[in-house]
């Protein structure tokens, strides 16, 4: 049977999880033990690891045809300020999700404005398209 490892090797083991900077099994793996041995101080010292769930995403699956392709795809325009695209992005962070949402010119790829909120209501979309304003030339 193999000698138990230390208290002080144990506690900063759990304290490695603790701090959540890598998986439990890199952790395990780093210093050299198994992972279950490792959730095993883990229960015992009262820690619990990250649970990563795939989120369902922001789009929409109602069956409704998506918009119009205004552009044909041609994403490469002429001129500044002639295209601009937009793009929203779900953000988890420790208190909730938060969504950014950018507006891009298409001919520079600078972006023209930009949103974040805790919700990805349409108004916020159209409140930022609408303070987004052609740069001075």
């Amino acid at each position: 049977m193999p000698r138990p490892h230390p208290l002080e090797f144990r506690q900063r083991a759990v304290e490695l999880a603790r701090l959540r900077e890598k998986p439990v099994a890199q952790i395990a793996e780093d210093i050299g033990i198994s992972d279950s041995c490792l959730r095993g101080w883990m229960r015992q010292a009262g820690v619990q690891g990250i649970y990563r769930r795939r989120g369902r995403g922001c789009t929409r699956r109602d069956g409704s045809e998506p918009s119009d392709d205004l552009v044909n795809r041609n994403f490469d325009p002429p001129e500044p300020d002639r295209v601009w695209v937009m793009d929203v992005t779900e953000q988890p962070t420790a208190t909730g999700k938060v969504y950014l949402a950018v507006v891009l010119d298409a001919f520079s790829r600078r972006v023209v404005g930009w949103s974040i909120a805790d919700h990805i209501r349409a108004e916020t979309r159209r409140r930022r398209v609408a303070t987004a304003s052609p740069r001075a030339s």
